[in-house]
């Protein structure tokens, strides 16, 4: 099972990228979004697609860190409140 931040490999079009979004269907196939690494030629995202999950192999678990991931903790300075991120 694919899950948010994991590096997948579409097995039928080779296509490969980071799972951003993961939608579980009640009567459909559940569907992951996939977005490549990098940009295009006019220096924007490469296009995101969406592909049925039993479509996707797992390359690399948590390819990227996601906020799940990441424990933030408070930091009270006088009226300040600063939020450090520790992963």
């Amino acid at each position: 099972m694919a899950k948010v931040g994991d590096l997948v490999r579409d097995t039928i079009s080779g296509y490969e990228g980071i799972v951003i979004c993961r939608a579980d269907n009640l009567y459909e196939n559940s569907t992951c979004n996939v977005q490549p690494k990098g940009l295009n030629e006019q220096g924007e995202p490469k296009t995101t697609y969406r592909f049925a999950e039993e479509r996707l192999e797992v390359v690399e678990e948590n390819a990227v860190i996601s906020l799940r991931q990441i424990e933030v903790k408070e930091i009270k300075i006088g009226p300040v409140n600063i939020n450090v991120a520790d992963h």
